[in-house]
């Protein structure tokens, strides 16, 4: 056992840092069994034992943290022992399984790239009538998104809410209940991340960027930069109804078929002039063919991404 002299001011350091953590709602379990860990084998004394009481009693105190707040590699193990096969571009080397569950329709989160690590990091929200066992896909957009903008960008496929089918589509319940979600995953990326992060992007894609509209909204959510894709509304009139401006971005392809939607039930068309976002083209190719590698839109996404600008 290594003995180290402790100053006494160190020692109060310590304790104010042990208080901010447990003022942090929520805990992170994991850093604070590292810290313990640490700690134990280094210090001898009285003081430097009662810190450590102190950091093993706040340590029993704690609930086991949701996955959010777990290391990505950690998440992607613990979920691929109960995972039982079939999902498409799961065999990929750079694909992590940050969620999964048949509860439902099912619920599926998969990151190319580590977003631990990762200098960029896009989350893109799928839209009406994803489900996981037809998944394939929303990863294929993912998975384009991230060969267009380069290996220091982590694209995560997030599907952790209930996405309605169409009967349900005008409704916003669907849309809070993934918006808290939400900001919890995004605050679970910003919580595990090491190094210099440049660009946190949040891509809403139908339905989905009803979703991120209500999550900016109602909340704090982490990103540096928003996009809507082919959006029915995202609950609001105006793009500084949610943030600066220029923050904001949409595209709807002119033969999207969600123009139809009319503007009162889910929020101004994101792609109006009066609506007030960052808007860029995206070619003729229907609800879903923003990213198709043919798709000028693929392009401006990834700027968007790893710039922050197109």
């Amino acid at each position: 056992m290594r003995t180290l002299v402790v100053e006494p001011e160190v020692l109060a350091r310590v304790a104010d840092r042990l208080d901010a953590i447990a003022d942090r709602p929520p805990v992170h379990l994991p850093a604070l069994r590292a810290c313990l860990a640490e700690l134990e084998p280094a210090w001898s004394g009285t003081a430097a034992a009662a810190a450590c009481a102190r950091l093993r009693q706040l340590i029993g105190l704690c609930p086991e943290p949701p996955l959010d707040l777990l290391p990505a590699q950690e998440r992607d193990r613990l979920n691929r022992e109960r995972y039982p096969g079939g999902i498409p571009f799961l065999d990929r080397s750079d694909a992590l399984l940050l969620s999964y569950s048949e509860e439902g329709d099912g619920r599926l989160v998969v990151s190319f790239g580590d977003p631990d690590t990762a200098r960029n990091i896009v989350t893109y929200v799928p839209g009406m009538g994803s489900s996981l066992h037809d998944s394939a896909g929303e990863l294929e957009r993912a998975v384009a998104l991230r060969e267009r903008a380069g290996p220091d960008t982590a694209v995560v496929m997030w599907l952790d809410y209930d996405a309605p089918d169409f009967a349900d589509a005008v409704l916003l319940k669907s849309a809070r209940e993934g918006a808290e979600a939400l900001r919890r995953f995004q605050a679970g990326l910003e919580a595990n991340h090491t190094g210099e992060i440049g660009q946190r992007t949040i891509i809403g894609h139908s339905y989905g960027s009803v979703v991120v509209g209500l999550a900016e909204r109602e909340g704090d959510l982490i990103a540096d930069d928003i996009v809507a894709l082919g959006s029915p509304g995202m609950g609001v009139p105006t793009a500084s109804d949610l943030r600066d401006p220029s923050q904001v971005w949409a595209s709807t392809a002119r033969n999207d078929p969600i123009r139809l939607v009319p503007g009162f039930l889910l929020g101004r068309d994101p792609d109006s002039p009066r609506f007030g976002a960052q808007r860029f083209e995206s070619a003729p190719m229907g609800h879903s063919g923003y990213f198709r590698p043919d798709n000028p839109a693929l392009d401006t996404l990834a700027k968007i991404a790893t710039i922050g600008t197109a």
